[in-house]
């Protein structure tokens, strides 16, 4: 396992290639304890990771994606208490995309925003324990959750979107144990399921509304 810890990476923004900051590709690695600001790429803005990567206990601010995954873009990895605050897409997922079995856990987005999904834009993946606070976007303003999704004991906070504030559910997603407070959005008024198999047990919504 290759690691990183303590890093700082500030202002970064690449010109050579298309993926973020810190490229991860075919193989384990961890990063921990770091801090990525103001970083910018098409696809990741910090961290692009196609290998078995760990992050945790590291902070986004203000990083951005042409496309996709404003702080991070990561298949079948793990993101665990980690903040992502003010980071955005003009696509996919403002804080990340997480695509293929990629754990998200006990983690914070704030002020995040996309076009879909302005927190986390999520496939095949699972989300638990986490905070997504006045995030924005047109289609799933905390989450967009396209296919085999489980996403529990997470919490909504002043979330905007046209679908969907909370989550955009579109196929096979599971949304357990959630609280969702002042959200807003033309449909959906907390969670908007647009396909088929999505379940929502155990959740409570206070003051959302629909436009």
């Amino acid at each position: 396992m290759i690691e990183g810890k303590s890093l700082s990476f500030i202002n970064c923004e690449i010109f050579f290639e298309d993926e973020g900051g810190r490229v991860v590709k075919d193989r384990t690695f961890l990063i921990t304890h770091s801090v990525f600001q103001n970083c910018s790429a098409q696809f990741g803005g910090a961290i692009y990771a196609l290998g078995k990567v760990q992050i945790e206990h590291c902070e986004f601010k203000s990083c951005s994606a042409e496309d996709y995954g404003g702080a991070i873009y990561v298949k079948n990895g793990t993101v665990k208490s980690s903040k992502f605050e003010s980071c955005s897409a003009e696509g996919n997922g403002g804080g990340m995309v997480a695509l293929e079995n990629t754990q998200i856990e006990n983690c914070e987005f704030e002020n995040c925003s996309a076009s879909y999904g302005g927190g986390v834009l999520a496939l095949s993946s699972t989300i638990k324990g986490s905070i997504f606070q006045s995030c924005s976007a047109k289609w799933g303003g905390g989450v967009y959750a396209f296919e085999n999704v489980q996403i529990e004991n997470c919490k909504f906070g002043n979330c905007s979107a046209t679908e969907g504030d909370g989550i955009y559910a579109f196929k096979d997603v599971l949304i357990n144990n959630c609280q969702f407070k002042n959200c807003s959005a033309s449909k959906g008024g907390g969670v908007y399921r647009w396909g088929k198999s999505v379940t929502v047990l155990n959740c409570k919504f206070e003051n959302c509304s629909v436009k």
